[in-house]
């Protein structure tokens, strides 16, 4: 079992920066095992395997780190004693309504529950299905990262992404918080005339052509005068053809905080479930992060 899997909330939560490896990660899982029901065992191999500050770890914490276990136990189907597989059983019951579980984690956390009340009913069968409800086992479809994937939004622009494209990458030189991807807009604009303007002011310059002549104190003056009219610059007086547009968008996630930054956008770092929720490029960016983000081991994995 790799170390970054054993506690996946844990580490996301706290960021600590590793020590240099100790223990291989079969030593380190084997650890971690023995130590599942002691608060003060685990605490003390994150303290000193994993350098983690001491005073930012606690109970539940521990019980994060653990749950992260669990899964792996469960989606293995395979646990490493009875006593663990029970105790996963109780961390789900514990923290259901607090954390995020999968079909097949909750399923294996009540199955028991429904076979016990659904021996004292008449169709036992029917009474597991009701129990069940919408609690079905879902299968993770494997991502095809080089398909690519459009639909069309509200706003009537198709989105093409790659999740090829999508990417962990460091903060503080550490993985495990941020992701980046790309994103393409097309869309279709009628076309527009732009009307002419003029920009710069005409210029005029005037010659005068003739004699002079002075009659006692006075002058008279005499001849032709001449001006030159330049025209000032002008812009416009054309139409753009309508026709299919495109943007590419270059986004970059913090899983933790729930916020995107669009880049070149002049906006800075906008929350998901801020005053810009309803924008149609923060909802679409939202619908990716909330995909991939819980996919972070595996991004950073192919990061590494």
């Amino acid at each position: 079992m790799k170390r970054l899997l054993l506690a996946p909330l844990l580490i996301s939560l706290l960021s600590p920066v590793f020590a240099e490896k100790k223990l291989s990660d079969q030593e380190y899982g084997a650890m971690f095992e023995k130590n599942w029901f002691s608060d003060e065992l685990i605490k003390k191999q994150f303290i000193e395997v994993d350098n983690f500050d001491p005073n930012l770890i606690t109970s539940e914490l521990l019980d994060q780190a653990r749950i992260g276990g669990c899964k792996i136990y469960v989606s293995d189907d395979l646990f490493p004693s009875e006593d663990i597989k029970n105790d996963c059983k109780r961390l789900y019951k514990e923290y259901k309504n607090k954390f995020k579980f999968s079909s097949k984690y909750k399923f294996f956390a009540l199955k028991n529950d429904f076979h016990e009340e659904c021996l004292k009913a008449s169709d036992y069968e029917g009474c597991i299905k009701f129990n069940q409800g919408n609690l079905t086992i879902k299968t993770e479809p494997k991502i095809n990262k080089a398909k690519k994937r459009t639909w069309i939004r509200d706003d009537e622009k198709k989105v093409v992404f790659y999740p090829k494209s999508v990417e962990a990458f460091k903060s503080k030189g550490e993985y495990g918080r941020y992701i980046k991807f790309n994103y393409r807009l097309n869309f279709y604009r009628g076309s527009s005339y732009i009307p002419e303007t003029q920009i710069t002011p005409d210029r005029v310059t005037t010659n005068t052509y003739g004699t002079i002549n002075s009659y006692g104190g006075g002058g008279s003056y005499s001849g032709n005068s001449y001006s030159t009219i330049i025209p000032g610059a002008k812009m416009g007086g054309f139409t753009i053809p309508g026709g299919v547009r495109s943007r590419q968008w270059k986004v970059e996630v913090d899983c933790f905080d729930q916020t995107a930054d669009f880049k070149n956008d002049n906006y800075g770092w906008v929350k998901f479930n801020g005053r810009h929720q309803n924008l149609a490029d923060v909802i679409t960016a939202k619908e990716i992060a909330d995909e991939f983000c819980p996919q972070m081991n595996r991004l950073v994995a192919e990061a590494k």
